[in-house]
């Protein structure tokens, strides 16, 4: 593994590092930085060419959001890739209204670039490329489209084959098979995590409580509301949400797992893609109901939260206190791991 990083890469490494060498380190540095991550996101809400009343409802939305909203308090990385999600929306939409003047070319190759260069930090972000084939003009765009699409899911293969430890996740292992040529056993394994998916889904609970049934009922809902409009409506910019939607579900549904929180953190910015076209295109009915289905779960969200900090906050007592000897114990693990090999180290 080139640089010796773990499975998410160097560039997270690079950002929070980097930022931090700079500006200084403290317990507070995550949250601070969320939190500036938050206001540059409204900052690229604002330039939206939309009614300032639109403007509104998509920042309220946004901040009322659980994934926004909770985990700016946490040293996950999502909030950065919650803004990275924003800054492609933002894009997109910019695609859409050159497209309207048969201007789109340049706002296409910013939209690839900038996606491109976001998958080094989440490899997932390179299937937002699909995002492009509804705005070919041709069968020749459409064809070439689809081999920048083809390019960057090989650019992303080769990422986490030389630039990432092994994925520990089911998928990570598909990926491998892929990669090496297996092309049964990968067939295999492809259409086993699958069927497991869609019955964790489904059927299985695997976290029993209201956000998780409310977070699949909109799920099913999204699905079957961008399907539809995906044949009814000739919109370009909604054809675009419709298969970025559906190709981060196949992916996820076959690589990945189906399961609460994981699913979530994945999806988090295509939840606010779409929201955020559905209200730019004033689809009214549709808006009023993310709105007050975002106002109804808003107090639940604020007490999640509260959780998620009590619990962060005992953790770290603890870490300090009685449980002392059982981190250093944690942290001398690095030193009796061979180096020499390939090692997944699971706590």
């Amino acid at each position: 593994i080139i640089f010796q990083a773990n499975w998410y890469g160097i560039f997270y490494t690079l950002f929070y590092g980097g930022i931090a060498k700079l500006a200084g380190f403290s317990n507070f540095y995550f949250v601070t930085l969320n939190f500036l991550l938050l206001f540059f996101s409204l900052i690229i809400i604002s330039k939206i060419k939309t009614s300032k009343n639109n403007k509104l409802i998509i920042a309220v939305c946004f901040m009322m959001f659980n994934m926004v909203f909770t985990y700016a308090f946490t040293f996950f990385p999502e909030t950065l890739n919650i803004f990275i999600g924003i800054c492609l929306s933002f894009l997109l939409i910019k695609v859409y209204e050159k497209y309207r003047i048969g201007q789109e070319r340049k706002t296409i190759f910013l939209y690839i670039t900038a996606t491109i260069f976001f998958s080094f930090f989440r490899v997932t972000w390179i299937f937002w490329l699909v995002g492009i084939l509804p705005f070919a003009l041709n069968k020749n765009e459409t064809i070439k489209y689809f081999l920048i699409l083809t390019f960057g899911i090989a650019l992303a293969f080769l990422y986490v084959q030389f630039f990432c430890a092994p994925y520990y996740v089911q998928g990570g292992y598909i990926i491998r098979e892929l990669l090496q040529f297996h092309l049964w056993e990968f067939a295999k394994e492809f259409a086993i995590n699958l069927a497991r998916n869609l019955y964790n889904f489904f059927i299985f609970q695997f976290k029993v409580e209201w956000y998780w049934m409310f977070v699949k009922m909109t799920y099913i809902f999204i699905v079957l509301y961008l399907s539809i409009q995906y044949f009814k409506n000739k919109n370009h910019l909604i054809r675009s949400v419709a298969v970025i939607f559906l190709m981060n579900m196949f992916v996820l549904f076959t690589l990945y797992v189906s399961v609460f929180p994981y699913l979530m953190k994945i999806t988090a910015s295509i939840f606010i893609l779409f929201f955020i076209v559905v209200i730019y295109l004033e689809k009214k009915s549709i808006a009023k109901l993310i709105l007050l289905s975002l106002v109804a779960s808003f107090p639940f969200t604020v007490l999640d939260t509260y959780a998620v900090i009590h619990e962060r906050k005992l953790l770290y007592d603890r870490s300090v206190g009685a449980d002392k000897q059982q981190v250093v114990a944690i942290k001398s693990i690095a030193n009796m791991v061979n180096t020499d090999k390939e090692s997944i180290v699971q706590c």
